[in-house]
């Protein structure tokens, strides 16, 4: 029996050579689309008790591939959920650039705004003098490559 002498290496030896990857690889299409049927991105209440789904809504819409009557294409998400005492989820994250309002219930759509650029945090909720707030960072644009924080009161009623 012949023994080789394996080459050994040190990792370390390469310090100038750098590697840059990610774990979070989207597996695309040809057309540059996540390779599964949309919804691309759902947003889901569940039962804690029965385990089951209350709800489950598309959450982003990409409006170029999105068919005419067609429910919203989803979106891969980058922020989660924040839910108020009064009932209410706060979500960001998608590529359209969307900041919605949610009915915790049912997650009807009650309300939503254009931000500047993309926000890739969870937003959080503060209550000062009475009011409460909506605030979350958004990624930089050309114009303001800082990003912005942003704040959104809630109504009263």
């Amino acid at each position: 029996m012949q023994v080789s002498q394996l080459e050994t290496r040190d990792r370390h030896a390469d310090a100038d050579q750098y590697l840059n990857s990610t774990g979070y690889k989207t597996w695309k299409d040809p057309s540059g689309n996540p390779a599964i049927t949309p919804p691309w991105g759902t947003l889901s209440a569940l039962n804690l008790s029965t385990g089951e789904y209350t709800w489950q809504i598309p959450l982003g819409n990409d409006t170029s591939h999105q068919q005419k009557g067609s429910p919203e294409t989803g979106q891969e998400g980058k922020a989660g959920p924040v839910v108020t005492a009064g009932g209410l989820i706060f979500i960001s994250g998608t590529e359209d650039r969307k900041l919605r309002a949610l009915e915790k219930s049912s997650g009807k759509l009650l309300w939503e705004t254009t931000l500047p650029a993309m926000a890739n945090a969870t937003a959080c909720t503060y209550q000062t003098k009475g009011k409460q707030y909506v605030a979350l960072s958004v990624s930089g644009t050309t114009e303001n490559p800082s990003g912005f924080i942003m704040a959104f009161t809630l109504s009263d009623k």
